[in-house]
């Protein structure tokens, strides 16, 4: 069986908000290079995109009382507030 219902064309500041998410600012020049041209609005956007998911899981976590959720919830937060590294402009 193939699901194909996240099948589509879509914005890539939805798939790089989890760059901001996940991964420490310390290595998102790392990432930026590997993965290839990002222009700076993309790169906000997903930022943003990042920000907003993040404080969308505290609050649920906070208002279903999981002290788990609420830990990774923050973590994610703190990366976001991190930093921002600049994607590199293309040559």
């Amino acid at each position: 069986m193939i699901d194909w219902g996240d099948l589509h064309l879509g914005d890539p500041a939805t798939d790089l908000a989890a760059a901001h998410a996940i991964l420490p600012p310390a290595v998102r020049s790392a990432f930026l290079a590997a993965y290839g041209p990002v222009d700076e609005a993309t790169w906000a956007l997903a930022r943003f995109r990042a920000a907003y998911h993040g404080v969308s899981v505290v609050l649920v976590a906070h208002d279903l009382g999981d002290a788990t959720l609420l830990a990774e919830g923050l973590a994610s937060l703190e990366r976001i507030a991190g930093g921002g590294t600049k994607p590199a402009r293309p040559a």
